[in-house]
């Protein structure tokens, strides 16, 4: 395979802060915590950035997203859309790889799992091995409730193009 897409983000995890300069012990303040920045932006900031036409700022967005935690559950109907609609194959490798490292809330789970199905089979089927050897590895991380992906699974563990990928699918 390719090697990684994913590269190291260009905003460093320790710029993760509060917008508020301090950390009051949450037991104590009633006021409502400021939501974190990253790079100066907000997740809901980041979020509207993977709406951009410039790809590279898209790119920014997606590698930016899983450092907000907890928060970046925020991101994931975008990180879907680029997944299946984007132009661009890096960033739907991207998106693919991201995925895996986000929160998905309860919620959520059945249309990730939808989008990476889709890259495996139907309309919306890849032919890239690296997006769907990233699409087959991210399924992994929702377990039982992916099982709508077994049968695309089992499909990919008989795909001749690459034995990466049949070990991934199994």
């Amino acid at each position: 395979l390719v090697p990684l897409v994913l590269a190291l983000s260009p905003i460093a995890p320790r710029q993760l802060t509060a917008q508020s300069g301090s950390s009051p012990d949450p037991k104590k303040s009633t006021a409502p915590m400021e939501p974190p920045r990253i790079g100066g932006k907000t997740i809901k900031q980041w979020v509207d950035v993977l709406k951009s036409p410039d790809p590279s700022l898209r790119r920014d967005a997606i590698q930016t997203i899983p450092q907000f935690g907890e928060h970046s559950h925020e991101a994931v109907v975008w990180l879907v859309h680029i997944l299946t609609t984007d132009a661009d194959l890096t960033l739907r490798i991207n998106a693919a790889i991201v995925l895996m490292r986000v929160e998905v809330r309860d919620k959520d789970v059945d249309r990730v799992v939808r989008a990476l199905v889709g890259v495996l089979r139907g309309p919306t089927r890849s032919y890239q091995i690296t997006l769907r050897y990233h699409a087959i590895v991210t399924l992994g991380r929702f377990g039982p409730d992916a099982k709508e992906a077994i049968p695309a699974l089992q499909e990919a563990a008989r795909d001749t193009g690459s034995w990466e990928l049949r070990q991934a699918a199994c």
